[in-house]
């Protein structure tokens, strides 16, 4: 549960563990997973709907299809390529996807939800991550508290590697995930600079606006300067 004294709990006893492995200063040594759903279910931002109306109502299809990505990032910046996991019960579900589209060394493999399970936690820690952490050890990991985490042969496996599994205390994964904030901060940074090239956008149509305008006064001053006689040229009409 999230309150001030499991937090404060959590993150002295992560402390203590990585001064004890030495790892304090080796931010490439300790990392994070993550899992995310993906939907390519089409959702309209918008509908047409007449003027005054009260209640829209939008069309989707039937089918959500669902991939998990299991993405996986060290303290240093450093992501290692992700696992996805596609609904279906043969490697053919995976055949209709654009794999060659993906960062090289990803991992794919179906379920039959398209959701982790036991066997794919294990899968993924023998198959992808114990190859793309490097040969240091101790080597610090830390994940939710997830059943396909604690796993008996992917702890055995982590002891026997000298990777230490730290999980994130229960309900607790929306503020002290690390990958969660990392996404936060990207989409509030996205979000920003969305917001100001929207801001760009309107100044250079308002400044687009006014030279047009001064151009158009300038025109018509010229116009003006042709077509009205000076009071010069027309004293000289008038002497002669």
């Amino acid at each position: 549960m999230l309150n001030e004294v499991t937090v404060g709990r959590y993150f002295d006893d992560l402390g203590r563990l990585l001064d004890s492995l030495g790892l304090k200063e080796k931010p490439s040594q300790t990392w994070n997973c993550d899992e995310t759903g993906l939907q390519f279910t089409h959702n309209p931002s918008c509908v047409i709907a007449k003027k005054g109306s009260k209640t829209l109502h939008a069309r989707t299809p039937n089918s959500k299809e669902n991939v998990t990505v299991l993405a996986c990032m060290n303290a240093s910046g450093s992501a290692m390529p992700p696992m996805c996991v596609v609904k279906g019960k043969t490697v053919k579900s995976v055949q209709g996807f654009a794999t060659h589209d993906t960062p090289k060394d990803t991992a794919w493999t179906f379920q039959e939800s398209a959701w982790m399970c036991d066997v794919l936690g294990e899968e993924w820690f023998r198959h992808v991550f114990l190859r793309q952490c490097g040969p240091a050890r101790p080597q610090v990991l830390l994940l939710d508290s997830h059943s396909s985490h604690e796993v008996v042969e992917l702890l055995y496996l982590a002891q026997q590697e000298n990777i230490h599994l730290v999980a994130l205390p229960p309900y607790t994964t929306q503020e002290l995930q690390p990958l969660d904030k990392e996404r936060e901060r990207m989409e509030k940074k996205e979000k920003a600079e969305k917001k100001e090239r929207k801001k760009e956008e309107r100044k250079r149509k308002a400044q687009e606006k006014k030279d047009e305008k001064n151009r158009k006064q300038a025109a018509a001053r010229a116009k003006r300067a042709k077509v009205v006689p000076s009071a010069e040229s027309v004293n000289t009409d008038v002497m002669q």
